[in-house]
């Protein structure tokens, strides 16, 4: 699937570019955020050459991250990421993720995002499945996820090593036609 700049009323999303390194960096390496994250980029010039090895043209690549970035269209600023992961095994079914600039979280932007994302994976790509790993205790990404419709698919028990320590997985999905209907219902 090709990636192409979306935007809704308020925001951009884009390819990442290196005029995002800081502000990225910034958000990405507060403690607020790293509590969730596996992220492991150490310094600005690891996240430099991040941006600069992501495929301009999308998730093409089965098994592999594409972070693309989420900007205020008013403003041009950065304020969080999207990251899309097609399966090794089924290319029509994509993990998702999200982040938001603390600064900018509660404030409908995630969802703007997500939605816009959704739609596009679902309407244009056809994708079958999306999904989301969820750390348990991250409460606000687990309400976001099912304000969305997605549902509890599983809750794995110590099943993914992060930071030093096994942790449980919580994985919400949602497939194509639950976000057709979804969608439909929303737009009468």
């Amino acid at each position: 699937m090709r990636f192409k700049t979306l935007s809704t009323d308020r925001l951009v999303l884009r390819n990442l570019e290196s005029s995002d390194v800081d502000s990225m960096f910034e958000y990405r390496m507060d403690p607020q955020v790293l509590k969730y994250q596996n992220w492991d980029s150490e310094s600005p010039a690891d996240l430099q050459k991040f941006i600069e090895d992501l495929s301009p043209n999308g998730p093409d690549t089965r098994g592999e991250w594409f972070q693309f970035g989420i900007v205020l269209k008013e403003t041009g600023e950065l304020i969080g990421d999207c990251g899309l992961c097609p399966s090794i095994d089924q290319p029509s079914q994509f993990e998702i993720g999200i982040t938001i600039a603390p600064v900018f979280q509660r404030m409908g932007f995630a969802c703007e995002a997500l939605t816009t994302i959704m739609d596009h994976l679902m309407f244009e790509g056809e994708s079958h499945r999306v999904y989301a790993s969820i750390d348990p205790e991250n409460d606000a990404s687990i309400a976001l996820f099912q304000k969305l419709g997605f549902r509890k698919e599983a809750h794995f028990i110590e099943s993914y090593w992060m930071k030093g320590r096994w942790v449980d997985d919580i994985v919400f999905g949602i497939l194509h036609h639950e976000w057709l209907n979804l969608r439909k219902l929303s737009r009468t």
